[in-house]
């Protein structure tokens, strides 16, 4: 029976505390690249199938594998 590699998604929730002048100047902050991420909860209720991702048969122990596309759509229709 083979294995499969099915991409996944979920939501998480917390706070990043910055230093800045102003609102607008925190936000823009917080969203800049290289800013970590913080520690959070997960978010109830979030956790799917991300239907844009692809998944992946794993053929044998030798990890071949056979890419089975990226629209996943079909599956849940």
């Amino acid at each position: 029976m083979p294995n499969y590699k099915i991409p996944v998604v979920w939501s998480m929730m917390g706070y990043v505390e910055v230093e800045a002048i102003d609102i607008g100047e925190a936000c823009k902050s917080v969203m800049d690249e290289g800013q970590s991420l913080p520690e959070g909860n997960y978010l109830d209720d979030s956790f799917g199938i991300d239907k844009t991702g692809v998944i992946e048969q794993i053929k044998d122990k030798s990890d071949a594998k056979i890419l089975l596309g990226g629209d996943l759509e079909h599956f849940f229709k």
